[in-house]
Protein backbone atom coordinates (compact mmCIF):
# COMPACT_ATOMS: atom_id res chain seq x y z
CA UNK A 1 0.00 0.00 0.00
CA UNK A 2 1.22 3.87 -0.79
CA UNK A 3 2.31 5.81 1.93
CA UNK A 4 0.39 8.70 1.20
CA UNK A 5 1.44 11.17 3.86
CA UNK A 6 5.36 10.72 1.66
CA UNK A 7 3.59 11.31 -1.10
CA UNK A 8 1.86 13.97 -0.29
CA UNK A 9 4.69 15.77 1.51
CA UNK A 10 6.48 14.84 -2.11
CA UNK A 11 3.87 17.11 -4.41
CA UNK A 12 3.95 19.66 -2.29
CA UNK A 13 6.49 21.39 -4.00
CA UNK A 14 5.25 20.60 -7.80
CA UNK A 15 3.35 23.29 -9.34
CA UNK A 16 -0.01 23.50 -11.25
CA UNK A 17 0.94 21.90 -14.22
CA UNK A 18 3.13 19.37 -12.86
CA UNK A 19 0.18 18.34 -10.67
CA UNK A 20 -1.92 18.67 -13.69
CA UNK A 21 0.19 15.98 -15.48
CA UNK A 22 0.25 13.85 -12.34
CA UNK A 23 -3.67 14.04 -12.23
CA UNK A 24 -4.18 13.23 -16.25
CA UNK A 25 -1.72 9.82 -15.67
CA UNK A 26 -3.93 8.76 -12.52
CA UNK A 27 -7.06 9.68 -14.89
CA UNK A 28 -5.56 6.74 -17.86
CA UNK A 29 -5.11 4.04 -15.31
CA UNK A 30 -8.18 4.54 -13.15
CA UNK A 31 -9.89 4.28 -16.95
CA UNK A 32 -7.79 1.09 -17.29
CA UNK A 33 -10.37 -1.69 -19.15
CA UNK A 34 -8.24 -4.80 -17.64
CA UNK A 35 -8.36 -3.20 -14.04
CA UNK A 36 -12.19 -2.35 -13.87
CA UNK A 37 -13.13 -6.34 -15.55
CA UNK A 38 -10.39 -7.03 -12.31
CA UNK A 39 -12.94 -5.23 -10.06
CA UNK A 40 -16.35 -6.39 -11.91
CA UNK A 41 -15.63 -10.26 -11.27
CA UNK A 42 -14.61 -9.49 -7.38
CA UNK A 43 -18.90 -7.77 -7.32
CA UNK A 44 -22.05 -9.63 -6.78
CA UNK A 45 -25.49 -7.87 -6.84
CA UNK A 46 -26.49 -7.34 -3.06
CA UNK A 47 -22.58 -6.99 -1.72
CA UNK A 48 -21.52 -4.46 1.25
CA UNK A 49 -18.64 -2.77 0.35
CA UNK A 50 -16.96 1.00 1.54
CA UNK A 51 -16.20 3.37 -0.91
CA UNK A 52 -14.16 6.55 -0.95
CA UNK A 53 -15.99 9.34 -0.32
CA UNK A 54 -13.70 12.78 -1.02
CA UNK A 55 -16.60 15.56 -0.23
CA UNK A 56 -16.91 13.68 3.48
CA UNK A 57 -13.30 12.31 3.08
CA UNK A 58 -13.88 9.34 4.70
CA UNK A 59 -15.44 5.31 3.91
CA UNK A 60 -18.96 5.20 3.02
CA UNK A 61 -20.76 1.62 4.14
CA UNK A 62 -22.70 0.84 1.30
CA UNK A 63 -25.16 -2.43 -1.01
CA UNK A 64 -24.02 -2.99 -4.42
CA UNK A 65 -27.87 -2.95 -6.33
CA UNK A 66 -26.42 -2.75 -9.82
CA UNK A 67 -23.14 -3.67 -11.62
CA UNK A 68 -22.55 -1.94 -15.73
CA UNK A 69 -19.22 -1.43 -17.65
CA UNK A 70 -17.44 1.13 -15.43
CA UNK A 71 -19.63 2.59 -13.08
CA UNK A 72 -22.05 0.75 -10.41
CA UNK A 73 -25.15 1.88 -8.31
CA UNK A 74 -24.76 1.73 -4.66
CA UNK A 75 -26.94 2.01 -1.64
CA UNK A 76 -25.46 3.64 1.43
CA UNK A 77 -26.25 1.92 4.45
CA UNK A 78 -26.41 4.99 6.83
CA UNK A 79 -28.90 7.23 4.88
CA UNK A 80 -30.05 4.69 2.21
CA UNK A 81 -29.24 6.89 -0.47
CA UNK A 82 -28.81 5.37 -3.99
CA UNK A 83 -25.26 6.51 -5.11
CA UNK A 84 -24.20 5.67 -9.12
CA UNK A 85 -20.27 5.36 -8.83
CA UNK A 86 -17.49 4.33 -10.53
CA UNK A 87 -15.70 1.02 -9.70
CA UNK A 88 -12.96 2.41 -8.66
CA UNK A 89 -14.12 4.14 -5.98
CA UNK A 90 -14.44 0.66 -4.18
CA UNK A 91 -12.14 0.23 -1.44
CA UNK A 92 -12.22 -4.19 -1.58
CA UNK A 93 -8.76 -4.42 -0.51
CA UNK A 94 -9.64 -3.02 2.89
CA UNK A 95 -7.28 -0.14 2.13
CA UNK A 96 -6.78 2.42 5.26
CA UNK A 97 -8.46 5.82 4.23
CA UNK A 98 -6.60 7.92 6.85
CA UNK A 99 -4.17 10.61 6.07
CA UNK A 100 -2.09 11.63 9.49
CA UNK A 101 -1.24 15.17 9.55
CA UNK A 102 2.19 16.08 8.57
CA UNK A 103 2.37 19.55 9.50
CA UNK A 104 3.26 19.69 13.25
CA UNK A 105 2.89 23.99 12.69
CA UNK A 106 -0.27 23.57 15.34
CA UNK A 107 -3.45 22.73 14.33
CA UNK A 108 -4.86 20.46 11.77
CA UNK A 109 -4.93 19.87 7.54
CA UNK A 110 -8.06 19.00 5.45
CA UNK A 111 -6.58 15.29 4.67
CA UNK A 112 -6.78 14.69 8.47
CA UNK A 113 -10.18 15.23 9.03
CA UNK A 114 -13.46 13.76 7.71
CA UNK A 115 -16.85 14.54 8.15
CA UNK A 116 -18.23 13.71 11.41
CA UNK A 117 -15.22 14.41 13.54
CA UNK A 118 -15.46 15.90 17.00
CA UNK A 119 -13.08 18.76 16.57
CA UNK A 120 -12.76 22.13 18.76
CA UNK A 121 -11.25 25.56 18.86
CA UNK A 122 -10.08 28.65 20.76
CA UNK A 123 -12.90 31.10 20.07
CA UNK A 124 -11.70 34.85 19.85
CA UNK A 125 -13.62 35.37 22.95
CA UNK A 126 -10.83 33.40 24.61
CA UNK A 127 -12.56 30.20 25.57
CA UNK A 128 -12.74 26.78 23.55
CA UNK A 129 -15.98 25.47 21.12
CA UNK A 130 -16.92 22.11 20.18
CA UNK A 131 -18.65 20.57 17.63
CA UNK A 132 -18.35 17.89 14.63
CA UNK A 133 -17.08 18.49 11.17
CA UNK A 134 -19.93 18.90 8.91
CA UNK A 135 -18.34 19.78 5.61
CA UNK A 136 -14.94 20.03 4.62
CA UNK A 137 -13.95 23.22 2.41
CA UNK A 138 -11.02 23.86 0.40
CA UNK A 139 -9.73 26.79 3.32
CA UNK A 140 -12.09 26.25 6.19
CA UNK A 141 -14.19 23.24 8.11
CA UNK A 142 -17.86 24.21 8.53
CA UNK A 143 -18.23 23.06 12.48
CA UNK A 144 -21.76 22.68 13.95
CA UNK A 145 -21.51 23.24 17.81
CA UNK A 146 -24.39 20.86 20.45
CA UNK A 147 -26.60 24.16 20.43
CA UNK A 148 -26.98 23.89 16.12
CA UNK A 149 -24.98 26.81 15.36
CA UNK A 150 -22.81 26.58 12.41
CA UNK A 151 -19.53 28.07 12.51
CA UNK A 152 -16.80 28.00 9.28
CA UNK A 153 -12.86 27.95 11.10
CA UNK A 154 -9.69 27.26 9.48
CA UNK A 155 -7.99 24.17 9.47
CA UNK A 156 -4.90 25.40 11.51
CA UNK A 157 -7.10 26.42 14.36
CA UNK A 158 -8.70 22.48 15.08
CA UNK A 159 -7.48 20.41 16.92
CA UNK A 160 -8.95 16.99 17.75
CA UNK A 161 -11.78 15.43 20.70
CA UNK A 162 -12.35 12.74 22.22
CA UNK A 163 -16.07 13.14 23.47
CA UNK A 164 -16.91 9.50 25.20
CA UNK A 165 -20.43 10.31 25.68
CA UNK A 166 -20.97 11.00 21.74
CA UNK A 167 -19.07 7.89 20.38
CA UNK A 168 -20.52 5.19 23.18
CA UNK A 169 -24.00 6.44 21.66
CA UNK A 170 -23.26 5.75 18.68
CA UNK A 171 -21.66 2.33 19.63
CA UNK A 172 -18.32 3.01 17.95
CA UNK A 173 -15.21 1.92 20.03
CA UNK A 174 -13.56 4.73 22.31
CA UNK A 175 -9.39 4.61 21.51
CA UNK A 176 -7.09 7.18 20.62
CA UNK A 177 -5.13 6.39 17.61
CA UNK A 178 -1.43 6.73 17.99
CA UNK A 179 1.89 5.10 17.77
CA UNK A 180 3.64 3.09 20.58
CA UNK A 181 6.95 4.96 21.32
CA UNK A 182 9.93 2.41 23.60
Amino acid sequence: MADFNSILQQIESWSLFELNRLCAAVNIALNDPYRNEAIKRQLKTGMQVSYFCSDRNRLIEATIIDIRKTRVTVKNMDDGKRWDIPLYMLNLEGVDTSIRSVKCKGGLDRNSLKVGDLVGWNSKLGHDLYGVIEKLNPKMALVRLRTGESWRVAYSLLFTVMDGEVHASKNKPLYIEGEVIR
